[in-house]
């Protein structure tokens, strides 16, 4: 009885998911410093059975949140049955990532989830590139609905807050 009262005093809030080790960029300045990803280098991935058994468990803990990130996590190649599980389950999604893999499915997709945040890192190893433009033909295509659902921040934008 007493372990039931602390689960609903102290329920967990959210769970960080590392789904890969991987990353499709290599940014000096990453703190977790992921391996570099290409198609001659794959790294291991958080299998999708044991994520859902971690959900599971966790919602009987009072679960309320999860937040994907990596390396890169939309590299993970069953990001997709990731996502629709989460949808599915109800839980709130933040996602960390560089926004270069994201395309109008996945977007629509994480926009269906509960309280969806996606945090897009403004670096990239090119400060010239950045992700701006991908991020911003991904969003360009979504619907008025879909788009208010995701709160994005891309780099232009983050340099017009900062001019303010």
């Amino acid at each position: 009885m007493d372990n039931e009262k602390n689960i609903h005093a102290y329920p967990l809030n959210q769970i960080y998911f590392y789904l890969t080790e991987g990353c499709n960029l290599c940014c000096r300045h990453c703190w977790i410093a992921p391996k570099f990803q290409n198609g001659e280098r794959v790294y291991q991935n958080l299998s999708v059975d044991l994520f859902k058994s971690v959900i599971q468990q966790a919602k009987e803990l009072g679960l309320a949140g999860i937040k994907l990130t990596g390396g890169e996590p939309l590299l993970h190649p069953e990001i997709k049955q990731i996502l629709e599980f989460i949808c599915q389950e109800g839980i709130k999604l933040t996602l960390e990532t560089n926004g270069i893999l994201l395309t109008l499915e996945l977007a629509r997709l994480i926009a269906r989830c509960k309280n969806p945040f996606v945090s897009v890192s403004i670096d990239s190893p090119d400060f010239r590139l950045g992700c701006d433009y991908y991020i911003h033909q991904t969003l360009n295509t979504l619907n008025h609905e879909e788009r208010k659902k995701l709160e994005v921040i891309t780099f232009s934008e983050f340099e017009d807050l900062v001019k303010q």
